[in-house]
């Protein structure tokens, strides 16, 4: 069975924190009622993040290495970064508005041209964005800000419903 989330995490060169911030994500989700799994896509890591988020997914339930956000199975996707991880508090104040018929949520910071740091989509929304993203040649591995920001833009040209929030 799929779970509810999916958490997609960004790694980068982020070692000092890595093992410290998938702990803090998998203890506060596991206290939810949701079903969740987290992803951990390498984003060109030089430093062994990738060594210790692969130690990580064998001590944590439902945490895998995956190698793109498509991997993901969660009927609501969550891409972040991993020097920025959402809380579960976060994460689940986000879904209140998938029940009211929202496709995406877009956390970003406030100012002209911050990008969002934070996105929620739902799967079939998810499935239709990736497919648009791949024939255009702009899905990659990479789900940070550029990506976030594309697959926004490409749910929105679609018509899905988007809820931004600062």
């Amino acid at each position: 069975m799929n779970p509810l989330l999916s958490v997609v995490i960004l790694a980068r060169d982020d070692r000092r924190h890595i093992a410290a911030a998938l702990t803090d994500m998998h203890r506060g989700l596991s206290k939810r009622a949701e079903s969740y799994e987290i992803l951990v896509t390498d984003a060109g890591v030089t430093d062994g993040t990738m060594d210790i988020a692969s130690r990580m997914a064998t001590v944590l339930p439902g945490m895998r290495i995956a190698s793109s956000a498509a991997d993901a199975r969660g009927a609501i996707r969550i891409f972040a970064d991993a020097d920025d991880m959402p809380t579960a508090d976060r994460i689940a104040s986000f879904l209140p508005y998938f029940e009211q018929g929202f496709h995406v949520v877009a956390f970003r910071p406030s100012g002209l041209f911050a990008r969002p740091i934070l996105a929620a989509i739902s799967a079939y929304a998810a499935d239709a964005v990736f497919s648009d993203m791949r024939e255009r040649g702009t899905l990659t591995t990479d789900v940070g800000g550029a990506f976030r920001t594309e697959a926004i833009a490409r749910a929105q040209a679609v018509g899905y419903r988007i809820k931004h929030l600062s």
